[in-house]
């Protein structure tokens, strides 16, 4: 179900890139103005929540939710850092306890904070809006909380703690697209800590 609904999502971001190219009449503005700016802040809000998949199950997930900032080095590449934040609610019953007459269940809350410096490249720019891919690599800090109703081996219980880990960010394809003098809205695909598709608000700066 996840991947086709993932599949659906990448194919609207694809149609909607599609429609706004059919209308440009190409060229690049000018580099002066907010038209293309020379840096900008963003915020956006993820998913699917690829974080939380360290973990055995998910029952509830928030973000991943992502402040950031890109400094654009020339009218194509920038570079950026961001900061992001996701949370996972688990609750597993266990079918077989290891007390056949018990019942047994896991309940686990975990919070992943992700550091990250990025590169990006526009490979289009017309009238204040850009088409883009970027990258990004940095840290992924977890921690969070399990608890055990009925008897749950040790071992079990260590599936549910969080690890701290490398994280990363392939952002396939991007668009953002200007909505007025500095706002702009965009929307991009790819995989990894910000989310599979990820979109929100982004304001420019000359």
């Amino acid at each position: 179900m996840k991947k086709k609904i993932t599949i659906i999502c990448i194919g609207c971001l694809l149609l909607f890139v599609n429609s706004l190219l059919a209308k440009t009449k190409g060229g690049t503005v000018g580099w002066d103005d907010y038209l293309n700016p020379r840096s900008e802040w963003y915020l956006a809000y993820g998913f699917p929540n690829v974080p939380a998949n360290v973990l055995p199950s998910q029952s509830s997930t928030l973000g991943p939710i992502n402040l950031g900032y890109r400094h654009f080095i020339n009218e194509k590449l920038g570079w950026g850092l961001s900061l992001s934040y996701a949370r996972t609610k688990t609750q597993n019953d266990l079918i077989h306890p290891p007390i056949v007459s018990q019942t047994a269940a896991i309940k686990s809350t975990a919070g992943f904070w992700t550091a990250m410096v990025d590169v990006s490249y526009k490979w289009r720019s017309w009238n204040g809006n850009y088409l883009y891919s970027g990258a990004g690599v940095g840290y992924c800090l977890s921690g969070g909380s399990t608890v055990a109703e009925g008897f749950v081996p040790q071992s079990e219980l260590n599936k549910y703690e969080p690890p701290s880990t490398l994280a990363y960010q392939i952002n396939i394809i991007g668009v953002n697209y200007r909505i007025g003098k500095r706002v702009a809205v965009f929307i991009q695909g790819g995989y990894g800590y910000t989310g599979i598709v990820s979109g929100g608000l982004s304001l420019r700066h000359k």
